[in-house]
């Protein structure tokens, strides 16, 4: 997946954007639905669990997901990353207790690493 570069409106932040751009209402039928359970911002990254829920038969589906970004007053350009292809940037270990919570079994071995990796730094 490539780049998304949008425009802010004057009273966005990143983390407004960022949460207004991964929520989608549900419509049985017609659409599916996003919304945000769990972030967390990073100056140039933003971390978050979301849930999809399908139009079509309903069922729920969990997934972190690391959006890099740069931001100004006006634009924002990100780029969103699956938790499954092992990130490189790692998360906040606040955040990881939030993720083992909501998603206790990463998806494959690469997250499985990604998460050790972020849950491993050492906060001052």
């Amino acid at each position: 997946m490539g780049t998304t570069t949008a425009t802010m409106q004057p009273d966005d932040t990143p983390l407004s954007f960022l949460r207004r751009e991964f929520t989608q209402n549900y419509e049985p039928g017609r659409q599916s639905g996003f919304r945000v359970l769990s972030d967390h911002i990073t100056p140039g990254a933003y971390f978050a669990v979301i849930e999809r829920t399908s139009a079509h038969d309903g069922q729920t589906h969990r997934a972190c997901i690391v959006c890099l970004y740069q931001a100004s007053t006006t634009t924002i350009t990100f780029k969103e990353i699956q938790e499954s292809a092992g990130p490189r940037h790692p998360a906040p270990p606040s955040f990881i207790a939030n993720l083992a919570k909501l998603i206790p079994e990463p998806p494959n071995d690469w997250a499985y690493h990604w998460r050790t990796r972020s849950q491993a730094q050492i906060t001052f």
